[in-house]
C-alpha cells in the first residue's frame, strides 16, 4: 500500500503532467488552465514568432505572434470554401480552436459567423491570446444539446471538434 501511494505521489513528477516544459526556454507558456477537457496551454516560440493553443496534445490553434495570421494550413484552406459556393451570409462553426475560421469567414467574406465550444477555457484563451472577437452568436457549451437551440439558417457548417489528446507537450 505505501509503494502504491508512493507510486501515484510521484506519478505528476514522471509525467510532467500540470507542469510547464519550455525546453530551456525556447518556448513561453502564457496561460495553463486545466479544464474539465484538457489541460489547456497557450505557448508562445517567439524564435519562430509562434503561439500556439494546445489542449493536452493536440495542437488546436496556432497564430504568428507578430500579425496574429493563422499557421494552421487546413484554416486557410477552409478559409477558401466560400469563394466556391453561392453567396453566404451565415455559418455556424463548432470547435472554436482559437477563433482564426471565423475571423477570416467574417473578414473576408462577410459571413457572420456563430461558434459553439465545449470547453470553457480554450473559449477565453481565444479571446485573451488570440483576439477572438464574435461576429455572431458565441456558445459555449456541449453541442450535442446546444445546437437544439438555434435557430439562424446556415450556408456553411464546419465541424472543427478533435478526440482529444493524452499526455504532455514535450519538445
Amino acid at each position: 500500500m505505501l509503494l502504491a501511494t508512493l507510486g501515484l505521489c510521484l506519478l505528476p513528477k514522471i509525467t510532467g503532467a500540470g507542469h510547464a516544459y519550455t525546453a530551456g526556454g525556447k518556448f513561453q507558456i502564457l496561460s495553463e488552465r486545466e479544464s474539465l477537457y484538457g489541460w489547456v496551454r497557450v505557448i508562445d516560440q517567439p524564435s519562430n514568432d509562434l503561439r500556439i493553443l494546445t489542449s493536452d496534445a493536440s495542437a488546436i490553434g496556432a497564430a504568428g505572434i507578430s500579425r496574429g495570421e493563422s499557421r494552421l494550413t487546413y484554416q486557410n484552406i477552409v478559409g477558401l470554401i466560400p469563394a466556391l459556393a453561392l453567396k453566404m451570409t451565415r455559418a455556424l462553426i463548432i470547435g472554436l480552436g482559437a477563433g482564426h475560421m471565423a475571423k477570416v469567414l467574417h473578414d473576408r467574406y462577410g459571413i457572420v459567423t456563430d461558434t459553439l465550444e465545449i470547453d470553457p477555457a480554450v473559449a477565453q484563451a481565444a479571446t485573451d491570446y488570440f483576439g477572438f472577437k464574435p461576429s455572431g452568436q458565441s456558445v459555449v457549451g456541449d453541442a450535442r444539446y446546444e445546437i437544439r437551440h438555434l435557430t439562424n439558417p446556415y450556408g456553411l457548417i464546419i465541424h472543427d471538434c478533435f478526440t482529444g489528446g493524452s499526455g504532455s507537450l514535450r519538445t
